[in-house]
Parts: structure tokens; C-alpha cells; sequence
């Protein structure tokens, strides 16, 4: 296991864009990669998991990562976190009409794959599901879903 904590410095924070960003290049790596924030964790790999955890600039976060290329994948995860997302974002946004649908098909199809979250109490469930409700909600109308 190789794991590295670091403060987003990314103003706004990881939002939709850089959440799908982020879950993309996880993706591309065969090791198993967790992102923690304070007693919250996701898949990285996952979009929905890393927009539930509502991560904002400024705050200190934990990449783990568990496999082959676990070292790879956190130091290449933290630079872009910490060095790349704005260049990333100004590039998808060449292109934003498909980053929308992009985004919004990437959440449909996590919803409908039944993925599992490890969560603490019931609580931290409630409030995980309404922020995720409200950004889904937010991301339809933005790409004029009914």
C-alpha cells in the first residue's frame, strides 16, 4: 500500500468537472485507490463516490492506493490534484456540451451498477445522499435532462 495526504489547492475544489478529471486517470491504473477525507472515503475510480465526499480547496485529503502500480498512481494522482486540474479543465471545457453529457452518463451508470460505499453510520449516509442528489440535479439541468 502507498498512500499520500495533501491540501487541494484547487480553487473551487473538486467539483463535477475535476471529480470526473480525477476518476478518469484513477481509472487508468490497475490498482485498487481510495480517497479519504477526514473519516470519509471513496473509490477514486468512482465519480459518484468522489462527488459525495464534496471535497473543497483548502482542505487536506488522503490518496491510497493498494496494487502494482499503487506508487504510480497516488504521486500521478496528487500532481494532477495539485499541479494539473485547471490545464485539464480549461482543455474539457474546449469541448464542455460533451463534458456535461460525459458526466451526467458517468453518474447514470454508477447509480445503475449498484456500487457499495463504505459508510460510517447512517447519518454521514443521509447527508452523502442529499449532496449527491443536489449536484445530480444541478448536472441534468445543465445538460436539459427531464
Amino acid at each position: 500500500m502507498y498512500q499520500k495526504e495533501l491540501e487541494v489547492s484547487y480553487n473551487p475544489g473538486i467539483h463535477a468537472r475535476p471529480a470526473t478529471i480525477i476518476s478518469q486517470k484513477a481509472s487508468s491504473y490497475n490498482s485498487d485507490i481510495i480517497l479519504k477525507k477526514e473519516e470519509a472515503q471513496a473509490d477514486l475510480k468512482s465519480l459518484l463516490g468522489v462527488l459525495s465526499l464534496g471535497v473543497r480547496a483548502g482542505e487536506k485529503i488522503i490518496i491510497k492506493a493498494e496494487g502494482n502500480d499503487a506508487k504510480e498512481a497516488v504521486e500521478e494522482i496528487a500532481d494532477l490534484i495539485n499541479f494539473g486540474l485547471e490545464k485539464a479543465i480549461n482543455k474539457k471545457l474546449i469541448d464542455k456540451n460533451n463534458s456535461k453529457k460525459e458526466i451526467a452518463q458517468q453518474i447514470d451508470d454508477e447509480m445503475k451498477s449498484e456500487k457499495q460505499y463504505n459508510v460510517e453510520s447512517e447519518e454521514l449516509l443521509d447527508l452523502i445522499g442529499k449532496q449527491v442528489k443536489n449536484k445530480i440535479e444541478a448536472i441534468k439541468e445543465l445538460v436539459d435532462i427531464k
